[in-house]
Formats: C-alpha cells, structure tokens, sequence
C-alpha cells in the first residue's frame, strides 16, 4: 500500500510541474507582447518629444532640425514626425533623397505606420557624411508623404559638411 501512495505523489508532483511550467509560459509570453507594445509607444512619445515644432493641423510634417552641420565621416540622428489631420486611420510611410551621394541614410525607407485621426507618429533617421565629402558643402535633403486626401507635404533639411 505505500508503494500506491508514492506513486499517485508522483504523478500529482508532474502533473503540477507541468500547469506551472505552462502558466509560466503564459506569463512570459503576455509580459513579451505587453512590454513590446510599451516600447514602441515609449520610442514614439521619446521621438516626438525631441522635436521642438512638434507636428500639428496647421503644420502636419516636422522635422527635429532644419538644419545640421555634420563633420566628414560623422552621423547624427533626427526624427521626422506626422501628424494626421484627416477623418480616417491612415497609413503613413515617408520618402526622402539627398541632391548628393556624399550624405545618406539609415534606413533608406521607412516603415509605413497606422496613424488614428487627430494623431501623430515618428520615425527616427541616422543621417551619415561621406568620409570623402569635400569641406563647407552644403547639401539639401528633402522629405515627402502622401496623405489619404493625396496631398503631399514637404520638409526639407540642409546639412553642411565641416
């Protein structure tokens, strides 16, 4: 009769292991989704937080800065921000291109994001300088998307190399 015994402890201690080990498993994988979602609002609210013309119904596509000098063979960051002045939930993607290959960036295209009316979005871009890029040049980069109503908005930024 203790022989039984035992053998139905074991039994309960692997079934119970098994109900921890998936509730475990659950847990983990609602903290992964929650804690992505957060992030991406946080890099988002981070972005448009850097821009000191945050983006607005009478001014729609801003950029972090106008103007930037960068050093040959040097980067530097900045965020392009959109906000949505439309009815509807729209699916926002910027372009951009530089009048010169001696400045170009990471990435090269942007993520199209979903963007409720009334709100706005941010993407982040590292612009980088050719190592071989001639002193005092200044180079124009221009920024564009399209919106639902097919208007386009334009930013532009110069960069000047050092």
């Amino acid at each position: 009769m203790n022989k039984k015994g035992s053998l139905e402890l074991s039994v309960n201690a692997i079934v119970i292991l098994i109900l921890a080990i998936t509730m475990l498993g659950l847990g983990l994988g609602f903290m992964k989704g929650m804690f992505g979602k957060v992030s991406q609002n946080v890099d988002t609210a981070i972005g448009q937080n850097q821009l000191t013309n945050p983006p607005s119904a009478t001014n729609p596509f801003t950029l972090s800065s106008n103007q930037i000098s960068l050093n040959r063979g040097g980067t530097q960051t900045i965020t392009l921000a959109y906000y949505n002045e439309g009815m509807t939930d729209a699916d926002f993607a910027p372009q951009y291109g530089c009048s010169s290959t001696n400045v170009t960036g990471t990435p090269t295209t942007f993520a199209s994001r979903k963007v409720s009316p009334g709100g706005n979005v941010a993407w982040q871009l590292l612009l980088k300088a050719s190592s071989a890029a001639t002193s005092g040049t200044k180079i124009q980069c221009s920024f564009n998307t399209t919106t639902t109503t097919s208007t386009i908005r334009y930013a532009d930024l110069f960069v000047e190399i050092n």
